[in-house]
């Protein structure tokens, strides 16, 4: 499964995110961000997402939300839909963290250049 995996994706990853509930995972290449599903032992392509440079994609506590960093934005989707994604400003390109609070209203930015 990893080799098929592996050659199957030829760009390189930037970020990787697994859903609380273990069904699905989010991966940031160069040129997009690919959400699969992970089913017994295979792993198959769900959707794709057309964002750019996306260095970091986390899932939220509760599993609802999927977050995608990209050098300028930062877009909040919902997981199970992937549909109208909520852009926020980026307040740095250094962003290493972010992490939702605990019922998911919040999300805080934690960059290299002490940014919070």
């Amino acid at each position: 499964m990893q080799k098929e995996f592996k050659n199957s994706n030829q760009t390189y990853l930037q970020s990787l995110a697994l859903h609380p509930s273990g069904f699905y995972m989010a991966i940031a290449f160069i040129d997009k961000v690919k959400i699969f599903h992970l089913l017994d032992s295979e792993i198959r392509e769900y959707r794709s997402l057309d964002l750019k440079n996306c260095h970091k994609v986390k899932f939220s506590n509760g599993g609802q939300y999927l977050a995608c960093v990209d050098l300028k934005d930062i877009s909040v989707f919902y997981s199970y839909t992937l549909d109208k994604p909520r852009k926020m400003p980026c307040p740095s390109s250094h962003v290493n963290n972010l992490v939702f609070n605990a019922n998911d209203t919040i999300i805080s930015v934690v960059s290299r250049d002490g940014f919070v």
